[in-house]
């Protein structure tokens, strides 16, 4: 770890986000949750097809793949994701895959991508169901916590709870309650029930982390799955103020080493507020 500030992040050109945020890279965004307690499926960082390969034959079984990256924070919208890989040519495959749609994704749009590596992850099982939970300071609402119903469908479905900050246990636990799909929880048609402690403990811990870090305007936790007994953060997301006070504060990046795809070098609506969505 080194000490790295938020005046750094900004000079180092990172992805610039609506109202003057800038992205942080996904392993930032888990080093702040992290502190909260939030817990993360597990990963490698690789930054070449061989690293790659290694990585995900090392699994035992299937990976995810995605790149790392500040200035690709959506990273299905780039095609920088994918998913059931396996060891071997498969994975150096899909490593070269994510690389050249990052730098395609960002070439279109006309921004340095800086691809710092991807990370490998394990496949999780199927949850019994998906969930966002994310933290924001808005202009006009103040500080707040919001939970919903996860993934790629969040924006379409906007099956969401909000609440003010800071909130208890009872609050947060409220919020479950208040969404449309709260009976999945319960056991829908046989299935089992959802122990909610471990949600109600992420959706405290990202609120926290929002009011503890005020340099951080947005924080999302997108996938959160949802097992009868556990949730576990499969991605996650931060958005730094590009005006305002700047605080030192350790936060864990990978050394930036440049990703090596055929030999080459990549350089590194509406008026409720709501967080920004898929990945």
């Amino acid at each position: 770890m080194r000490r790295y500030t938020f005046d750094q992040h900004r000079a180092a050109g990172h992805w610039r986000g609506g109202n003057g945020t800038s992205a942080l890279t996904e392993l930032e965004a888990r080093g702040l949750l992290a502190k909260q307690d939030v817990p993360f499926v597990p990963y490698e960082v690789v930054h070449t097809e061989e690293e790659c390969a290694r990585a995900v034959a090392a699994l035992g079984g299937p990976a995810a793949l995605k790149v790392l990256s500040a200035t690709i924070p959506h990273k299905t919208e780039a095609g920088a994701v994918v998913l059931d890989v396996g060891p071997g040519n498969e994975a150096a495959g899909a490593f070269r895959r994510i690389v050249h749609a990052g730098r395609a994704f960002a070439d279109e749009r006309g921004f340095d991508p800086r691809i710092e590596g991807v990370l490998v992850s394990p496949m999780l099982p199927h949850p019994a169901v998906e969930r966002i939970v994310g933290a924001r300071c808005d202009p006009s609402y103040g500080p707040f916590v919001l939970a919903g119903s996860g993934g790629t469908s969040v924006e379409l479905l906007r099956d969401v709870a909000i609440r003010a900050l800071p909130n208890g246990g009872p609050t947060a636990a409220g919020m479950l309650d208040d969404l449309q799909v709260a009976s999945l929880l319960d056991g829908f048609r046989g299935a089992a029930p959802i122990d909610r402690g471990p949600i109600v403990d992420i959706i405290q811990g990202v609120g926290r982390c929002a009011l503890e870090n005020p340099e951080v305007a947005e924080v999302e936790v997108n996938l959160l799955l949802v097992y009868p007994t556990h949730s576990i953060a499969v991605d996650a997301r931060a958005f730094i103020r590009d005006t305002g006070p700047v605080t030192e504060r350790p936060i864990t990046r990978p050394r930036g080493t440049p990703c090596r795809a055929d030999g080459d070098s990549a350089s590194n609506g509406r008026h409720l507020p709501h967080l920004r969505g898929n990945s």
